[in-house]
């Protein structure tokens, strides 16, 4: 759902009001854009082209910039940094395809793209190209595959997630097939460390089982379906006296929020869902309810369930 996008240095530290004022609507929850903190000096690199714009004698576009790279701090994407030598000697663009070879970004902006490079994007192609639309909803098929297909770029991009569904069972075929779509696509082709954890979080009912059987059934099914090394925390949630009840599902991140209309299993042969991406105001009103420690709606019954995932990813024994 979301898209990471890595931002020329010069070409951030030199927009006009107009071009400032579009990319900070573009690059935020709503707009569905993520930027990448590549090379791990991106921010300095951007002040230092300020300071030799024309506009540098200016407070208050100092000032706007600086408000827009604080906003953009709390969800940018790390990855590995580069050779500072390597960058200099061949300039940010060749280190930025170099790197883009390694683990692709969605597109490259740049000031310039001398050598026509299809994922290199300038100023005046974006309205309409492919690689900038965000898509904020989809119908997806309810198999493991198409679910977490629809929501990979988010998954390989957060380093927590939150897995909200009132109905997990971890003894449910339908619920593990999902989980393992899930982890699969968080494990694979990240452009820096791998996720620090997941969390999931389900609705308590003794008609699925005590608290020991709860966490047994954990304890046994999911080490194996879950990547080798993943810190998994998995809460049992009552409903808060006066407060909402659980009822949709939910992928939360750092980075945005996620529903599922139908759920976070798999479902019968043609079956369907809709998968959309929440505002910005959705996403802080459900991460306070449910992500958030302690979580305002709702109280956690029981012990957590804590386990370390076992499952080599891309084969091999489980």
């Amino acid at each position: 759902m979301i898209r990471e996008f890595a931002l020329e240095p010069r070409v951030v530290g030199t927009w006009n009001e107009d071009q400032a004022r579009y990319y900070r609507s573009q690059f935020s929850m709503d707009g569905g854009r993520v930027v990448s903190r590549w090379p791990a000096q991106w921010r300095n690199d951007v002040l230092r082209a300020f300071d030799e714009s024309e506009d540098a004698g200016s407070t208050r576009r100092r000032k706007q910039l600086n408000l827009f790279l604080r906003k953009l701090k709390r969800r940018m994407i790390d990855r590995p940094d580069s050779e500072r030598t390597s960058e200099e000697t061949a300039g940010w663009l060749a280190s930025a395809l170099r790197e883009h070879e390694r683990c692709p970004f969605r597109a490259i902006l740049a000031g310039s793209n001398p050598r026509g490079h299809s994922d290199v994007l300038l100023h005046d192609d974006i309205d309409d190209h492919p690689l900038w639309q965000v898509t904020r909803g989809i119908v997806v098929d309810r198999r493991a595959e198409a679910m977490a297909d629809a929501i990979a770029s988010t998954l390989r991009l957060s380093k927590r997630i939150v897995l909200v569904d009132p109905y997990f069972r971890p003894k449910r075929s339908e619920s593990l097939q999902a989980l393992e779509g899930f982890c699969e696509r968080m494990s694979r082709s990240r452009p820096g460390l791998p996720p620090e954890k997941l969390t999931i979080l389900t609705e308590f009912s003794l008609r699925r089982g005590t608290d020991t059987h709860f966490r047994d059934a954990c304890k046994d099914e999911l080490p194996r379906r879950v990547p080798a090394g993943l810190r998994v925390v998995v809460r049992r949630l009552e409903r808060k006296e006066g407060h909402d009840e659980m009822h949709n599902r939910y992928v939360l991140t750092e980075l945005c929020g996620i529903q599922f209309g139908a759920g976070l299993d798999t479902g019968s042969a043609g079956a369907t869902d809709d998968v959309t991406l929440l505002s910005e105001q959705q996403y802080r009103f459900r991460w306070k309810q449910y992500a958030q420690e302690p979580p305002s709606d709702f109280e956690i019954v029981g012990t957590p369930v804590e386990l370390v995932g076992r499952r080599r990813i891309g084969g091999g024994p489980r």
